[in-house]
């Protein structure tokens, strides 16, 4: 079981066996660059048939790959509130679209920041604006991007933007006298519902709504590879720690739902997770491995002296090591539409569900939705299909204790922060939120 930590490794720590000689002169930098509501499996790099990503393909050809990554929900705000505090939902509070991630929260960008690094975020989504808390820590964060600032916002084509914005903040980063780390966080969202076509991208695949999703993909890559280029031409590359990941995934009729953000189920909760670092030698590691994770690895990564703020992860630069660890699980938590509250633990190869939306079980509620028990063999039936419940009740049980010692502690570790305020909506961002897919 993965254990709540209550403090950080200290980070001060020489990634040994990634580097050939101690780089003790070099400050690294970080790129994180995210992309909304992206299957893992729809990438080339992990299996899909389609030329989705040939940018992301090469980058993960350089990288430590993670096959075995989950979000620790299926919606945005609360996959982003545990990759940049390290924290499961039941602590971050971040559980629902009128949640704010409270001040009292301690971020990555914001130790970062402390740390004297320059902190910049580049984002057009809007649960990761300033509205709901995601940008403390971070000195540049323009809200110009961030919807629903812009008109039509659900209908926006977004990427090329968001591409032209963080080169320009890295041309400006190499101009300056003094060199000075730096943090950039950039997110693409052109992948979320509705899916666009893009000449020269999407045609390629087809005309359905699933040819869309992948020509979504494509485009995206291609702006990720413009962002990438950037990077060799401003740089540091050599000293640039370089990470992709995704909050969610999306549904496809796999379960007979569409959309996320109502089940726990493979396609919305395994995500594309890779790091790439300097002299880091690229494999493909199969552990299963949470965002909560992200945390402490970045801050062992960029050799950021000892912090003692409370994490649920843990630092997966052993695993870039190519050494062992422990095998640890991973828990998943959703509640954002109330009549589906569901959670998830991962663990070896197997896998239960508790709750959610499962439409082919009718797709209504009832009194007894909560009680839902789905357990899936993940080597057997990777796509989850076939229920085991009913053949491993000591097994069910015992994922269930799993779960209740891990949001127990989550709970626990949540009274250490000040209770969030609720967020007020006007009638305009309702209606965003809504053609979103996050209000029923």
């Amino acid at each position: 079981m993965r254990a709540l930590l209550t403090t950080i490794v200290a980070a001060c720590l020489l990634v040994t066996g990634c580097e050939e000689k101690p780089r003790e002169a070099t400050r690294l930098n970080l790129l994180l660059i995210s992309i909304d509501t992206l299957r893992a499996d729809r990438l080339s790099g992990y299996g899909y048939g389609k030329p989705t990503s040939p940018r992301i393909d090469a980058l993960m050809n350089a990288s430590v790959v993670f096959e075995d990554a989950h979000a620790t929900s299926s919606w945005t705000l609360a996959s982003f509130a545990s990759l940049m505090t390290g924290l499961y939902p039941s602590s971050h509070q971040c559980l629902s679209y009128s949640s704010k991630l409270d001040d009292s929260y301690t971020t990555l960008a914001e130790i970062l920041r402390d740390q004297g690094y320059a902190t910049a975020s580049v984002v057009s989504h809007v649960f990761l604006g300033q509205k709901y808390g995601m940008q403390q820590g971070f000195e540049h964060a323009p809200e110009e991007l961030v919807l629903p600032n812009m008109a039509r916002s659900n209908e926006q084509i977004t990427s090329p933007r968001v591409t032209d914005r963080a080169l320009d903040w890295l041309r400006a980063q190499a101009e300056l006298p003094d060199e000075q780390p730096w943090y950039l966080f950039v997110h693409y969202f052109d992948p979320h519902v509705p899916y666009n076509a893009h000449e020269g991208f999407t045609e390629r695949f087809g005309t359905n709504q699933l040819a869309h999703y992948d020509g979504e993909i494509a485009f995206t890559d291609h702006h990720i590879g413009r962002l990438l280029d950037g990077l060799e031409e401003f740089g540091p590359v050599d000293d640039t720690v370089v990470v992709l990941v995704a909050d969610h995934g999306e549904e496809f009729s796999d379960h007979g739902g569409r959309l996320h953000g109502t089940n726990l189920f493979r396609e919305v909760m395994q995500v594309p997770f890779m790091i790439r670092a300097p002299s880091a030698k690229p494999r493909r590691v199969s552990d299963t491995v949470s965002l909560v994770d992200f945390l402490p690895t970045a801050l062992e990564l960029l050799r950021v002296p000892e912090s003692a703020i409370p994490v649920a992860g843990r630092s997966l630069v052993p695993l870039l090591r190519g050494e062992d660890m422990e095998e640890a699980g991973a828990l998943a938590e959703l509640s954002l539409k109330t009549p589906f509250p569901a959670d998830a633990y991962v663990l070896g190869k197997w896998k239960l569900v508790v709750g959610g939306r499962q439409p082919r079980d009718g797709g209504r509620p009832g009194a007894s939705a909560s009680d839902k028990i789905r357990l899936f063999d993940r080597e057997a039936d990777p796509t989850e299909q076939r229920d085991l419940s009913a053949r491993h009740p000591d097994l069910v049980e015992t994922l269930k204790q799993r779960i209740r010692a891990e949001k127990d502690s989550a709970h626990e570790l949540c009274r250490r922060f000040r209770e969030p305020q609720k967020l007020t909506h006007t009638e305009q961002e309702l209606n965003h939120l809504r053609a979103l897919g996050y209000v029923d």
